[in-house]
């Protein structure tokens, strides 16, 4: 068995429960645990390639305005914490001003996401609930010590599936363009997606797959950063040499520099591109980095 039955399981499960008693306000952890799971839901999702089915691909559309009113609430949570970490030092109000807004912004986000569960809540945790239980089904044939004949290569076509989807995605990764602050944003989404589809494979805690959540997390930050610097230049009408707006602008070139030096080294290393080289001859495969080998192959029966 080389998919593992509690990350499959868990986010199904934590997210039906936090849907069926969403707090309001929400409080910044139930903000993240909603995007978390939805994204890992549609990992599961998309590698058991459920979303062919109709469970499957309704459960991604229901949960799609849930996802994205959760993430504008995530957005406005780690806009404020960036805001409140910066120098005070001769900044006038421009501070407080820039954190009021984000404030502002965020209370009508959260009661918008609120809003949003209460219409979709009752749909998505029986969606949630169906695909669950065939997630399940096959990976606990395939766990039983009599499963046999049809239980056997279910799980072996999800196994496969899942395989498949994480061998597209590094592909997919392998062809991207030059990284530039233009494209650094989609091809974080694509590394989240690949990290979450190797964690359900079991013993899923291998160097490779929390380097690919370091790159997430600096593309990540300097995103953050490059969105206040948007809202900065908005609201605070003190020139190009208010104090804040300079701290803003400086920390998201530093932090832009980090993310593509970090990014590079992760597609040097593990998924190097195949520009440049020869043609592959017909039926050559790619060489595969044995730590990226090794983390897919977890998924494989």
């Amino acid at each position: 068995m080389a998919l593992d039955l509690k990350s499959v399981d868990k986010p199904f499960r934590k997210l039906a429960k936090l849907l069926k008693k969403f707090p309001d306000p929400p409080a910044p952890e139930d903000i993240h645990d909603v995007r978390t799971h939805t994204r890992r839901i549609e990992a599961v999702v998309g590698a058991f390639q459920l979303d062919s089915k109709k469970i499957g691909n309704s459960l991604v559309k229901n949960l799609k305005p849930i996802r994205q009113a959760a993430g504008a609430v995530r957005d406005l949570d780690v806009l404020t914490d960036l805001a409140a970490s910066l120098d005070r030092a001769g900044d006038g109000d421009c501070r407080l001003q820039l954190m009021e807004h984000l404030g502002a912004r965020r209370k009508k986000a959260a009661a918008k996401m609120c809003k949003t569960v209460d219409a979709t809540e009752k749909a998505a945790r029986s969606l949630l609930k169906a695909c669950r239980k065939s997630a399940e089904a096959g990976l606990n044939a395939a766990n039983s010590s009599n499963a046999k004949g049809k239980s056997i290569q279910k799980i072996r076509q999800k196994s496969a599936g899942s395989m498949a989807t994480s061998l597209q995605i590094e592909q997919e990764l392998r062809d991207w363009p030059r990284l530039t602050d233009k494209n650094i944003h989609p091809f974080r989404l694509k590394v989240k997606e690949l990290r979450y589809v190797l964690q359900l494979g079991q013993n899923s805690d291998s160097k490779f797959i929390a380097e690919l959540g370091d790159v997430k997390d600096q593309i990540g930050l300097w995103h953050d950063w490059n969105e206040l610097a948007a809202i900065s230049s908005r609201v605070l009408n003190h020139g190009a040499g208010c104090p804040i707006a300079t701290q803003i602008r400086s920390r998201t070139k530093e932090e832009l520099k980090k993310t593509l030096e970090s990014a590079n080294a992760l597609r040097a290393h593990y998924l190097p591109s195949d520009s440049g080289r020869r043609p592959r001859r017909k039926g050559v495969v790619t060489e595969i980095h044995p730590a990226l080998l090794k983390a897919t192959s977890r998924l494989a029966s």
